[in-house]
C-alpha cells in the first residue's frame, strides 16, 4: 500500500463532520446535471458516498445505485450498495449503468492509471458519464515542499489540471461527445502577490509527504478580524468557480 492509500485508510478523513458546506452545494449542482432518463447510477471514487448517500434522499430513485471506492474504511461511511475496486479495474459487465460518475478523482490519478480509468468509466456505461474536477487548477503554484526529503507536490495529491476545452474534448477517444459543461462553487478568490520562499502545508491537518511519508505540520492561521475585514474592503478581487463539470453522452456508431 503507498503513503497515500494509507493516508486515505484514515478514518477521521471520512468523517461526516470534515465535509465543507461549498461540497455539498457541489454534490446538490451536479445532481441536477443528472438527465431525466438515467434509472441506474455508479460513482466510481465515491468517498464517503457523499453523492450517493444524498441522491438516497432525492425524490428521484435509481435502481441500481452503487458507490465504488478502493479505500475499505470510506465504504463504511456509504449508505447504498457498495464495491470496493480500483477505477482502472472495475467489476462490472460492458454498458451495465445508465449513468457512471466520477467526481474530484480524474486529477488524482497517474498516467497509466488515467487512461486505464476513463476507458473503464465509458466501458461500463450504457449511455452517460458525469465528470467533475477542480476548475483550471494551477499546480505550479500549489506546490509545497517537504522539509524532510524535499520533495515537491501538490497538497490535495492532484497530478493535472483541467479547463472548459481539456472538458469539452475528455471522452472523445472512447466515442462520447460532450453535452454540456457547468461550472460550480462561485467564490471570490482575493489575488495575491507570488509568494517567496518554501511553501507550506495550507490544511489546518498534519498531511504526509507522498514521497518519504513525513507528515508536514498544518498551518496555524490567527489573523486579526478587523485587519482581515478591512483587508477584504479594499484588496482586489476576482470571481472564480471552485469546480467544472462535463456530461457526456454515448455516441452512436
Amino acid at each position: 500500500m503507498s503513503i497515500e492509500q494509507e493516508y486515505y485508510e484514515d478514518v477521521l478523513f471520512w468523517n461526516d463532520e470534515n465535509i465543507r458546506e461549498n461540497d455539498r452545494i457541489r454534490v446538490k449542482l451536479t445532481s441536477d446535471m443528472i438527465p431525466k432518463d438515467v434509472q441506474s447510477i455508479v460513482d466510481i471514487g465515491c468517498g464517503n458516498g457523499i453523492f450517493v448517500n444524498y441522491l438516497t434522499q432525492n425524490s428521484r430513485r435509481f435502481k441500481p445505485l452503487m458507490g465504488v471506492d478502493r479505500s475499505k474504511i470510506a465504504l463504511k461511511f456509504v449508505k447504498t450498495d457498495k464495491v470496493r475496486a480500483n477505477i482502472d479495474f472495475l467489476p462490472f459487465r460492458v454498458g451495465k449503468f445508465d449513468l457512471v460518475t466520477c467526481l474530484e478523482v480524474i486529477e488524482h490519478l497517474p498516467v497509466k492509471t488515467y487512461a486505464l480509468g476513463l476507458r473503464e468509466l465509458c466501458r461500463i456505461s450504457n449511455k452517460y458519464v458525469l465528470i467533475s474536477v477542480p476548475n483550471n487548477e494551477s499546480l505550479t503554484n500549489s506546490l509545497i515542499e517537504c522539509p524532510s526529503c524535499y520533495s515537491c507536490f501538490n497538497p490535495d495529491y492532484h497530478m493535472r489540471s483541467f479547463n472548459s476545452r481539456s472538458m469539452t474534448t475528455l471522452l472523445s477517444d472512447f466515442h462520447y461527445h460532450c453535452v454540456k459543461v457547468s461550472y460550480l462553487g462561485e467564490y471570490t478568490q482575493y489575488l495575491r502577490p507570488p509568494r517567496i520562499g518554501r511553501k507550506k502545508n495550507p490544511f489546518p491537518e498534519n498531511i504526509p509527504c507522498p514521497v518519504c511519508g513525513y507528515y508536514l505540520m498544518g498551518s496555524r492561521r490567527n489573523s486579526p478580524p478587523k485587519l482581515k475585514s478591512f483587508l477584504k474592503k479594499y484588496w482586489p478581487r476576482t470571481t472564480r468557480y471552485a469546480w467544472i463539470a462535463g456530461l457526456y453522452e454515448r455516441e452512436s456508431i
